[in-house]
């Protein structure tokens, strides 16, 4: 039997769709706000894009076959090969009256045949699809400071049912949410708006982490690297500014070999030539001498650096 990535209506895809998603273990104030939003939905009018892997997503999913409202179903894991492997995942629930009136699509963003079980990440893929498909995102509880939480950071299109209240992270889970704020973006950067990149790059200079660090450094060459994708209209010498000049390691400053024997700048420079070639109105003189300065000391045969530094 050939494996399938959806089953039912696909004409939903084109539908205005609300997304929902909520921490694995809400408290139990969730359930009379949640039936409350609800209680607001219509069959005509709304339709529903939801995960499967806590038990708030299972409740909304039977909520929505209960009142016939039509409801996109989105697996982390591989897609079965058979429709009916998907309907065990919801036992007391009868999905077939909705599949027949053209009110129900189960879906899969994972196409690894290997992966046939949900894991984090493939959870944040599909979170980061449905995120980018639907108008709008209902929130029902996140925990504060956890991954769902870090991935809602700059989407504008999010109504938070319950909120969370904010818990003071200690050094060490600081440190755990910059690595993941970096890996985040790496991974998402292509399919993410700038101002939503720009947001999480706010939050990570916000933490109290260490610098400099291994951490701090990779970030840097992560901007430089991808600042086309964060916008032509990002101010990289604030952002540049706020990571710290005096936060430069020695790696920072060392350049790449290619196997071909061609040498490519360092991070550090690559952060010059952002100062330099930055809009005039973001422009930061002093900051870009500074960083000249260090560079024509390292590297004396660059006149441009001395041109830079005066």
């Amino acid at each position: 039997m050939a494996k399938i990535s959806y089953f039912g209506n696909e004409q939903l895809l084109e539908r205005g769709k609300t997304a929902f998603v909520c921490s694995h273990q809400p408290p139990d104030d969730i359930y009379p706000v949640l039936k409350h939003w609800m209680n607001t939905l219509q069959p005509e009018h709304d339709c529903i894009v939801c995960g499967t892997l806590s038990g708030i997503e299972r409740l909304v999913i039977r909520q929505c076959v209960e009142r016939s409202i039509p409801l996109i179903i989105v697996l982390a894991e591989r897609m079965p090969e058979r429709i009916e492997d998907v309907a065990q995942k919801f036992p007391h629930t009868t999905l077939s009256t909705m599949m027949g009136e053209g009110r129900l699509l189960i879906m899969s963003t994972n196409h690894n045949d290997n992966e046939t079980e949900a894991s984090q990440d493939n959870a944040e893929k599909r979170n980061r699809w449905m995120f980018n498909c639907c108008q709008d995102v209902i929130a029902g509880y996140i925990q504060s400071r956890g991954r769902l939480d870090l991935q809602l950071i700059g989407i504008k299109k999010v109504k938070y049912l319950l909120k969370s209240t904010p818990i003071k992270l200690s050094a060490e889970d600081n440190f755990k949410r910059g690595w993941s704020i970096y890996h985040y973006i790496s991974n998402h950067i292509l399919n993410m708006p700038s101002y939503e990149i720009r947001a999480k790059l706010l939050h990570y200079l916000q933490l109290s982490i260490p610098t400099p660090s291994p951490l701090h450094s990779s970030v840097l060459f992560l901007v430089t690297k991808e600042c086309k994708h964060i916008g032509t209209d990002f101010n990289f010498p604030a952002f540049f500014e706020m990571w710290g000049i005096d936060n430069l390691r020695e790696d920072d400053w060392k350049r790449y070999k290619s196997k071909k024997g061609t040498y490519y700048d360092s991070i550090a420079e690559k952060a010059l030539h952002l100062l330099e070639m930055a809009p005039k109105e973001f422009q930061r003189p002093k900051l870009t001498r500074l960083l000249a300065n260090e560079a024509f000391h390292r590297y004396p045969n660059n006149s441009h650096y001395e041109d830079l530094a005066k």
